[in-house]
């Protein structure tokens, strides 16, 4: 039986192949068997892996939807200065930390943001699905019990350019993107954003691609697809081996 816990904020989590999730979470139980990054089981570290070979810079990452951490650990290890994270799930809040204190040499240079993004701010409602937290996303409620606010807003780290930003909101996308206008044209970081087929259209009306399109106006271009992960690219931007 793992190791299980009941945090102050009430949450119970438990301890699986190294790594602190929720405890009534059985995907993605299953899914850190699958590969190795870092000397221990991962999660996603493929995609990140393709798209650091594009990122030249390692100042600010930007982990959106940051999850138990997984994203965030393999940033900071890759080298960049700090990491912002985001995510108003507190179900994967203690995780997180847990997480970061028990594999980061530098825990120090994670700001971990117990809150989302979007293009304004307002507050949601969160919609979770049995038995796994990878689907939890934003219910199209307003006037929630959970913050979210646009990037554009939030203080980054004075002189630090963002390099790096990935964007995993579960259909989301399109609002995170919107609220992080800004910065995206003046720091033209690599991006990697989610956009599965069927995901947004469902769940907010919108079109499954709008964050793609998005992007594309303002000159990225679609580097690589990792079955429905887009690595996005400004034209400068070259493969390192």
């Amino acid at each position: 039986m793992p190791a299980t816990e009941v945090c102050p904020n009430g949450t119970t989590i438990k301890l699986i192949d190294g790594y602190w999730l929720p405890a009534d979470e059985t995907r993605l139980d299953e899914i850190l068997k699958d590969s190795i990054a870092l000397g221990r089981p991962a999660y996603q570290h493929r995609k990140f892996e393709a798209a650091l070979r594009y990122c030249a810079g390692r100042g600010l990452a930007i982990d959106v939807g940051s999850h138990i951490g997984m994203w965030s650990l393999q940033m900071i290890a890759a080298g960049f200065k700090k990491v912002y994270a985001f995510d108003p799930d507190p179900s994967k809040h203690d995780c997180f930390h847990r997480n970061l204190e028990r594999w980061s040499p530098r825990p120090g240079d994670v700001t971990h943001h117990q809150f989302g993004l979007s293009s304004q701010r307002t507050r949601v409602n969160l919609k979770v699905k049995a038995g796994t937290t990878l689907k939890t996303h934003v219910a199209a409620v307003a006037d929630g019990e959970f913050e979210v606010m646009p990037l554009d807003s939030v203080p980054l780290p004075v002189g630090m350019t963002c390099d790096f930003l990935k964007i995993d909101v579960e259909g989301f996308e399109q609002f995170v993107v919107r609220g992080a206008e800004i910065l995206i044209k003046r720091d033209k970081p690599v991006i990697i954003v989610e956009q599965k087929d069927g995901v947004a259209s469902k769940r907010y009306g919108l079109g499954d691609h709008d964050a793609l399109d998005i992007l594309t106006d303002w000159g990225y271009e679609i580097a690589e697809d990792h079955n429905g992960d887009f690595i996005m690219l400004m034209d400068h931007h070259v493969a390192f081996d």
